[in-house]
């Protein structure tokens, strides 16, 4: 894991994460917009898939990672490589799997999930992360952890594309 300079912090709040927090959530933003989808087509899917790849790049920056144990599944510590950018690279410690709560066993499930379905070509691979059920609410547990671990204490606010600027203000009243 590399510790980032306050120069390279600031160029990872304003591009880096900016990029990959738009990715994460153009397919939560856009879900009520019928316009844009058509029904659940390639833009969906494409949307679905950017999202969920996201979503496990920042389970693992905050520090964990679904593991099996014999049949269980739950939240470990994540083993960062010496190039990787954790939110330890900021000089904020890393989430451990307590610090979800309630929400461990559905980050677990989410990741292993996710694991098994955008990253490897699996078949039956027995990961119980249904999508539809999911994905929304892993989304914003994610979100919370983000802002009140990493954004809020260095001082920062999200920021997002212009196209889901307004789309992200309005998206956690629709969760309510």
């Amino acid at each position: 894991m590399r510790i980032l300079t306050p120069e390279e912090r600031h160029e990872f709040f304003t591009l880096h994460l900016e990029h990959r927090l738009t990715v994460l959530l153009a397919f939560v933003c856009r879900l009520s917009d019928t316009e844009f989808w058509k029904g659940n087509g390639d833009l969906f899917r494409s949307a679905l898939e950017g999202s969920s790849t996201m979503l496990r790049v920042f389970i693992e920056f905050l520090g964990v990672r679904s593991k099996r144990r014999d049949s269980d599944l739950c939240l470990v510590p994540y083993e960062a490589l010496r190039d990787d950018i954790t939110i330890e690279s900021f000089g904020v410690a890393r989430l451990a799997p307590e610090a979800f709560g309630e929400h461990a066993q559905l980050i677990a499930i989410v990741h292993e999930g996710i694991k098994k379905g955008t990253v490897h070509l699996t078949w039956q691979s027995g990961h119980q992360y249904k999508s539809d059920e999911h994905f929304v609410e892993a989304v914003a547990v994610v979100l919370q952890k983000l802002y009140s671990h990493l954004y809020c204490p260095l001082g920062y606010d999200f920021h997002l594309h212009p196209d889901l600027e307004k789309r992200y203000r309005e998206w956690p009243r629709r969760l309510a």
